[in-house]
């Protein structure tokens, strides 16, 4: 069970990963956002899962991937009823979505459009990953809100990965009392509050504890390709999503290296830093390449 539950929180973050990366490779194309960016990012987190799971009976697949199926549209009904009433939110957050939205490329160009004087040098200057896949979200729904998905998937992620270290970790609790658990663990006070708004400081709280339950995995069950990957993406998002984040995600992955050097696991102390160098590679040069390059 807490197999199959860590793969439904996985394939959630990979959406808003594989989004972002489609978006990064199409800009540096010259292309701009569209409308099949995001649908792209959700056909391909399922097969990934799908992948993920092949070794699972046919009907554990098959729950998971109903899941999934169910929970993305489930972030954008919910997003699109839930009105960001925030100032940062209205001040240059939505002026980032709406301008991206409108063409602007950011490799290639400056945002002249519905900039104002005062939110210029944020809109062209601020690293904004989380705003980018909120863009390709609101342009397949036709509507800016939606955009807003984005915090409510990795919030489900978190409560997946969150369950499945306490069904391992707590076994013999009630699955109310994990579910519980679960939903305390993902819901900081800063998360509860920022969820249905354009802020992005909620993320800081997210990809520290995904990183940390994903080391957990690391730690108990060993490094495979998966928690590998699932390492990868959330380095590689915290750059271009806010610098402090990276910093934060980087020291937490950097004190379990250090603790692996101690115990002299080597083979893992080489794994852990080749993930490290290629998602800041990743991080900087093409999810982040503006602002950082």
């Amino acid at each position: 069970m807490e197999k199959k539950l860590w793969f439904v929180g996985f394939a959630l973050l990979s959406v808003p990963f594989i989004c972002y990366l489609l978006l990064s490779i199409v800009w540096l194309c010259g292309g701009v956002v569209n409308s099949y960016i995001f649908p792209a990012a959700f056909i391909l987190s399922l097969l990934l899962y799908y992948i993920a799971t092949a070794k699972q009976g046919r009907k554990d697949i098959m729950i998971g991937l109903l899941s999934i199926m169910f929970m993305i549209p489930l972030c954008c009904l919910i997003a699109y009823f839930a009105w960001d009433t925030s100032w940062d939110g209205h001040a240059y957050h939505q002026t980032i979505i709406y301008s991206l939205m409108d063409g602007w490329n950011p490799v290639y160009g400056e945002a002249h459009s519905y900039c104002y004087a005062g939110n210029t040098l944020y809109v062209n200057s601020y690293a904004k990953g989380i705003e980018s896949i909120a863009a390709c979200i609101a342009s397949t729904c036709n509507n800016l809100e939606c955009g807003k998905a984005v915090n409510l998937i990795f919030l489900a992620s978190s409560f997946f990965l969150s369950l499945g270290f306490l069904n391992d970790f707590l076994p013999n609790s009630s699955i109310v009392k994990r579910l519980l658990y679960s939903a305390i663990i993902a819901f900081s006070p800063v998360v509860a509050c920022q969820m249905f708004t354009f802020y992005i400081d909620w993320a800081l709280y997210i990809i520290v504890l995904d990183i940390a339950l994903v080391l957990y995995r690391v730690e108990k069950h060993g490094l495979s390709f998966w928690e590998g990957l699932s390492l990868f993406m959330l380095l590689s998002l915290a750059i271009p999503f806010k610098f402090n984040i990276a910093f934060w995600g980087c020291l937490v992955v950097g004190l379990y290296w250090i603790s692996l050097v101690i115990r002299k696991q080597y083979k893992q102390v080489k794994a852990i830093v080749y993930i490290s160098v290629f998602s800041m590679l990743l991080g900087f040069c093409v999810l982040g390449f503006n602002p950082f390059i």
